[in-house]
């Protein structure tokens, strides 16, 4: 299942006060190698030069199987991405990435998480460098030189956990993932969302989409 919270709506008090918070009760199991998967549909707002992205998830496995995390993209075709977050080549190596006319550019780090594990991921983009930035850490894990506009076709279906129509579900339980286009999240404020706890989200506008799953 799956709750969503809107601008005017979400203000990361009650009843989603749990953004950031670590060992809350929530989330939804993806299964491995299944197309198993929440389409959230072509209505999700793009931006093809500033977005961050936050997702909290705990971590099946550690192995070097394709696990779709979080795509904004096409689901055919060219497979444009206004944005993507996976686990993919090495042990639990993540990508965050984008395309730029049809061709694909990412931020790459090597965790190095643990089977059963739970970790925030920050990922931001501000149109010439992608950041990865992952739980109480204000320094990014991960960057990547990337100058250009992101791909913004209006097909792009914004999805957690998979790609619509793939065999490559995230073998991950998923807790809450934020879309923030147009915003790019500092260093200290992924560390912040990272940190959780009491007033993980103090002074951090909201998301546009907010996500918490069940």
């Amino acid at each position: 299942a799956i709750l969503e919270y809107l601008p005017g709506v979400y203000d990361f008090i009650s009843p989603n006060d749990y953004i950031g918070h670590r060992g809350v009760s929530m989330g939804y199991r993806f299964g491995a190698g299944t197309t198993d998967v929440i389409n959230c549909g072509t209505g999700v707002t793009h931006h093809p030069t500033a977005w961050s992205l936050f997702f909290r998830l705990q971590i099946n496995a550690s192995n070097t199987t394709l696990r779709r995390l979080v795509h904004f993209e096409q689901t055919s075709g060219s497979f444009t991405a206004n944005m993507y977050a996976l686990l993919n080549i090495n042990t639990n190596e993540l990508h965050i990435g984008i395309s730029i006319l049809g061709g694909f550019f990412e931020a790459v780090w090597a965790t190095g998480w643990s089977a059963g594990s739970e970790h925030t991921v920050v990922g931001t983009f501000d149109g010439t460098t992608i950041s990865i930035y992952g739980d109480a850490d204000a320094t990014a894990k991960a960057t990547a030189l990337v100058i250009g506009s992101a791909d913004t076709e209006a097909d792009q279906v914004f999805c957690i956990g998979n790609l619509a129509g793939f065999p490559d579900g995230a073998d991950a339980s998923v807790y809450e993932v934020g879309w923030f286009p147009g915003v790019i999240l500092t260093g200290a404020q992924a560390a912040q969302l990272g940190a959780g706890g009491g007033g993980a989200t103090a002074g951090i506008a909201a998301p546009t989409n907010y996500w918490g799953l069940v």
